[in-house]
């Protein structure tokens, strides 16, 4: 039931933001405040155009926090390698240019 309420609220917002995208009235007068908060946010554009907060004001970056299902996936990876280098998969796919990964994350077919 949390589920479906939840999917339905995301529905709503979808198409309220839809439609309003589609209104040029609203995207009209939405852009000078837009503006505004992006030149008060300390927001400033090197010269190659890319956005980025300066970097004086930045405090430096975070890693990210530890998965506790990240052993496993290295210790299900380490045996999907084993099993790949026993049966040969490796030469098969070299012979035929497929990548691994590409195989793995379903890029190529069975």
């Amino acid at each position: 039931m949390a589920y479906d309420l939840a999917e339905d609220w995301r529905t709503i917002w979808d198409s309220e933001l839809a439609g309003m995208a589609r209104d040029r009235e609203l995207r009209e007068g939405v852009a000078p405040a837009l503006a505004h908060w992006h030149a008060a946010s300390g927001v400033r554009r090197d010269p190659a155009g890319a956005a980025g907060p300066d970097a004086a004001s930045r405090a430096p970056a975070l890693d990210a926090a530890p998965d506790p299902r990240d052993a496993e996936i290295a210790r299900l990876s380490a045996r999907i390698d084993a099993l790949e280098r026993k049966l040969g998969i490796d030469a098969i796919e070299r012979k035929l240019g497929i990548d691994a990964r590409e195989r793995r994350l379903g890029a190529v077919g069975p």
